[in-house]
């Protein structure tokens, strides 16, 4: 079964995806931090990471260059998610820390199973 880390500091945000990707037979795992992401990624290894953008203390910018950064995690797919429409300037900067992908909200839950099936 394919393991996903679904990163976001607000629960209701958080519980959303999470149902979604459990419902569609993946095991979620959940951070609420920036912190607790990366120990969860290197602790756990995840197939992929759902990660917001918008954290307090660590923004899915900061954490998606970590992982990228480490050799044991660099190679797991990042959907970057953000309850903002993502600027083209924020486009390039994900794309130019690793992400794979990026979603907005409100979540879509056709494109977010579309978009985790075509990392994995």
């Amino acid at each position: 079964m394919k393991r996903i880390l679904n990163v976001n500091d607000q629960p209701a945000l958080r519980k959303i995806a999470t149902r979604i990707l459990t419902e569609e037979g993946y095991r979620v795992m959940e951070a609420s931090s920036g912190a607790e992401a990366l120990a969860v990624t290197r602790t756990q290894h995840p197939d992929l990471l759902l990660l917001d953008v918008r954290m307090e203390g660590m923004s899915g910018f900061e954490v998606c260059s970590e992982i990228r950064k480490d050799p044991a995690t660099s190679a797991i797919p990042i959907i970057i998610l953000s309850g903002h429409h993502l600027s083209l300037e924020d486009i390039s900067l994900g794309r130019s820390l690793g992400a794979n992908a990026y979603l907005t909200l409100p979540l879509d839950k056709a494109r977010l199973l579309e978009t985790v099936r075509g990392l994995m």
